[in-house]
């Protein structure tokens, strides 16, 4: 059935716990590997018994909320970013998405569907509002130089003892992905597993032009 349409929104006219609530939902059950480690890292030490830990993983609610907040105010102080919130016709926020001006190139730099609401296409309607959002925000500029993060360098630290790559495809971690306006392009990652997030950006017309490998070092505690 047709997927109801969604209205865009400022982050600003939010208050804050609608809006972690939001990011903690869109963090639940996600493919995104830096948000499930942020997770694990930013929960309870296992010694410390907290009350809220999850039985079947090794986080507890702190770490989900702790997370989800973090996020939430790189959303909100990273410099030429806009928060945009995304609400269901009866009002209830579905999603976000956050996009930025880095030194006046657009970049899509954060976009999540709660976990309630995956499965309706609601994620093609707020990716298509934060493409048209970058379009008309965007100077006329220079194209930004592209290229592979994996090569000799990459290769060099990845074999440096305790080096530690993260989760996915192996290489890369993840896809840098773009999309042609006048002069310049308007730039995306996604991680390569997430396999619906990139069918999601190749329907919204963005390529992939480079690889990018991240890189842990193992925690220490």
């Amino acid at each position: 059935r047709p997927t109801p349409p969604l209205t865009i929104h400022p982050g600003k006219d939010f208050p804050s716990p609608l809006l972690t609530a939001l990011f903690t939902q869109v963090g639940d059950g996600t493919l995104d590997h830096h948000t499930q480690r942020a997770r694990t890292r930013l929960s309870c030490h296992p010694d410390s018994h907290c009350p809220r830990r999850h039985t079947s993983h090794h986080t507890c609610e702190c770490g989900r909320e702790r997370e989800a907040q973090a996020r939430l105010q790189a959303s909100l102080t990273t410099p030429g970013a806009t928060l945009l919130i995304a609400l269901t016709p009866d009002g209830t926020p579905a999603g976000y998405a956050t996009p930025t001006l880095l030194d006046g190139h657009p970049v899509l730099a954060d976009i999540g569907v709660a976990q309630p609401f995956r499965g309706f296409g609601y994620v093609h309607q707020l990716l298509a509002a934060a493409t048209e959002f970058l379009e008309r925000s965007t100077p006329e500029l220079p194209a930004l130089d592209g290229g592979a993060a994996d090569g000799p360098a990459a290769e060099r630290l990845r074999k440096r003892p305790g080096c530690e790559v993260l989760p996915g495809a192996e290489p890369p971690d993840a896809l840098a992905l773009d999309r042609a306006l006048p002069g310049v392009p308007i730039r995306a990652d996604v991680d390569a597993a997430n396999h619906p997030m990139r069918a999601a950006f190749a329907r919204a017309g963005y390529h992939p032009f480079a690889t990018r490998t991240d890189f842990a070092w193992p925690s220490s505690e």
